[in-house]
C-alpha cells in the first residue's frame, strides 16, 4: 500500500470517511472491516494499531457505556451478560463508536503510509497553492513535533537539575522553566523555516520543477475517478432518499 500514489490514498481515505457519515450501521461494520484490512497490509500496521488501541479504543468504549447509561429511556431492553441494557442507547453508542473507528483508522492509515514530502509534492504537482499546502502539512505535523520538542526540553532541563517528575505541584513549578525554551525555540525555528521557504521559491510564480517525480498509473487514475464518482452517487442517493421517503 505504501507504493500507491499519495492522492489515491487520500481519495480512498476521504471516500471512506464521507461514506461512514452517509450509510447505516451495517455499512459502517463493512467499512471498519475494510479499513482494518487496509491497515493490516500496510508495513506500518503495528504503528497504526498501537495508536488506535491507545487513543481511540478507550474513547469508543466510553461512548458506548455513556450512551447505555444516559440515553433517553426506551421500552426495549436487551440482555447482555445477564444485564438488562437500553437497546436504543447501545445501538446509538455502537454507531458513533464505529464511525469514530472508521475515521481514526482511515486517517492513521493514510498518514502512517504517506510521507509528508510525497504528499506535498503530489498536491503541488496538481496545482495546489504552495502556501496552503505548507500550512496544511505543518498543522498536521505540529502535535508530533511539539511532543518531541517538549521531551527534548524536559531531558535538557532535568540534566540541569530541574525536577520535572513527581507530584502535580512539582510539575507545575517545572512548567514555566520548560515553557520559555519551547516558545523561544519555536520563534527561532519559524524564522529559519520562513527563510528556507523563500530560498526554495515559495512565493515565485511560474512553472516549478520537483526533485521527486510522482506519476499516476492508469489504474490509479481510474480508481480515483471511481472513488469520486461512487462517493458522489452515494451522497446523492442518500439526499434523494431523505427528500423523497
Amino acid at each position: 500500500m505504501d507504493s500507491l500514489h499519495p492522492l489515491t490514498k487520500l481519495y480512498l481515505s476521504i471516500s471512506i470517511i464521507v461514506i461512514s457519515f452517509v450509510l447505516d450501521f451495517a455499512a459502517q461494520m463493512i467499512l471498519v472491516s475494510l479499513v482494518v484490512l487496509l491497515s493490516l497490509v500496510s508495513p506500518q500496521r503495528w504503528k497504526i494499531f498501537k495508536r488506535f488501541l491507545r487513543y481511540v479504543l478507550p474513547v469508543a468504549v466510553l461512548i458506548v457505556l455513556l450512551n447505555i447509561l444516559i440515553y433517553p429511556e426506551s421500552r426495549r431492553t436487551l440482555k447482555l451478560l445477564s444485564i438488562s441494557v437500553n437497546e436504543a442507547g447501545l445501538l446509538f453508542g455502537l454507531g458513533v463508536s464505529l464511525r469514530l473507528s472508521v475515521i481514526s483508522l482511515s486517517l492513521l492509515f493514510f498518514f502512517a503510509s504517506t510521507p509528508a514530502h510525497l504528499l506535498s509534492t503530489a498536491l503541488l504537482m496538481k496545482g495546489a497553492n504552495p502556501r496552503l499546502v505548507y500550512v496544511f502539512l505543518h498543522s498536521l505535523q505540529l502535535i508530533d513535533t511539539l511532543r518531541k520538542k517538549i521531551e527534548k526540553i524536559a531531558i535538557a532541563q532535568a540534566s540541569r537539575g530541574l525536577r520535572v517528575k513527581g507530584s502535580p505541584l512539582r510539575r507545575l513549578r517545572a512548567f514555566f522553566p520548560m515553557l520559555l525554551p519551547l516558545i523561544f525555540s519555536y520563534l527561532s525555528e519559524s524564522l529559519e523555516r520562513g527563510l528556507a521557504l523563500e530560498l526554495r521559491g515559495l512565493g515565485v510564480e511560474g512553472p516549478k520543477s520537483f526533485l521527486i517525480e510522482l506519476k499516476e498509473s492508469r489504474i490509479e487514475r481510474v480508481t480515483n475517478y471511481i472513488l469520486l464518482l461512487g462517493t458522489s452517487m452515494i451522497i446523492l442517493w442518500r439526499v434523494l432518499r431523505w427528500l423523497l421517503p
